[in-house]
C-alpha cells in the first residue's frame, strides 16, 4: 500500500481538503482499510455507499469528518483538517502490517 499526501477541492464549494492517496486502487482493499480505522479510532461501522463507479463512507476520527472514497480513478481519505491527516497517515506508515499489501 503506497499512501501520498495531497490537496484536493472537493464537495459542493470546492474548499481545498487535506487527503492520503492510496495506491493501488484495488476495491478489495476498502473494507479491510475501514476495518483497521475502526478498530484504531473506536468508530462504530459507518454506512458503506454503493455508487456506479465505487464506494464512500463518512465517519469521525477524533471528532472530525473524514471520508474514505474509491472509484476508477481514485482511492483516497479526505479529511477536514491536516492535523488529523497527518496522524492517520503517520499510523498508517507505521504499520508492520498493513490492512492492504
Amino acid at each position: 500500500m503506497h499512501l501520498t499526501v495531497t490537496t484536493i477541492k472537493w464537495g459542493l464549494f470546492r474548499r481545498p481538503r487535506p487527503v492520503i492517496e492510496i495506491a493501488p486502487i484495488d476495491e478489495g482493499c476498502f473494507m479491510p482499510l475501514l476495518h483497521h480505522l475502526m478498530a484504531t479510532y473506536d468508530f462504530p461501522m459507518p454506512t458503506v455507499t454503493d455508487r456506479i463507479t465505487g464506494y464512500f463512507a463518512n465517519f469521525k476520527i477524533a471528532g472530525k469528518w473524514v471520508s474514505l472514497d474509491i472509484d476508477t480513478d481514485d482511492f483516497m481519505l479526505i479529511f477536514k483538517d491536516a492535523d488529523t491527516r497527518d496522524r492517520v497517515l503517520a499510523d498508517l506508515r507505521a504499520l508492520e502490517h498493513p490492512p492492504c499489501a
